[in-house]
């Protein structure tokens, strides 16, 4: 990873981290899909989004990006990541789906933590 992708890097966890840490709640499904009630959410109830959620331009988002598996991995299928993520790398895809795997699986009280441990780890 060159120094322009570093900071790419830096910049999307940087925004990641205060999105979220200032939403302080996971973002998760209201019911009104055809998802079920409290599953992770790129754009669910009251606003929220998940870490992903805040880098997809809403352009870019339909409904159907929540009901896959790996929406980084979606976004690289159809065409769309560069327009989310700026340029492709193996490294910024990694961090990516890391920052989704916080969200999704770690308690928001240690979201701060996490995100240390990412650029500690993954920079």
């Amino acid at each position: 990873m060159n120094a322009s992708q570093r900071q790419q890097c830096i910049d999307i966890i940087d925004l990641v981290e205060t999105k979220l840490l200032e939403q302080g709640a996971k973002s998760v499904q209201d019911g009104t899909e055809n998802f079920y009630i409290g599953a992770c959410a790129l754009r669910g109830a009251n606003g929220m989004k998940c870490a992903i959620g805040w880098l997809i331009p809403d352009d870019v988002y339909t409904p159907d990006l929540d009901a896959v598996e790996d929406p980084v991995l979606e976004l690289i299928a159809t065409g769309n990541y560069e327009k989310c993520f700026g340029e492709q790398f193996y490294e910024k895809t990694e961090i990516l789906q890391e920052l989704q795997y916080v969200h999704d699986h770690i308690d928001p009280p240690q979201w701060a933590k996490e995100f240390k441990r990412i650029r500690r780890e993954m920079l």
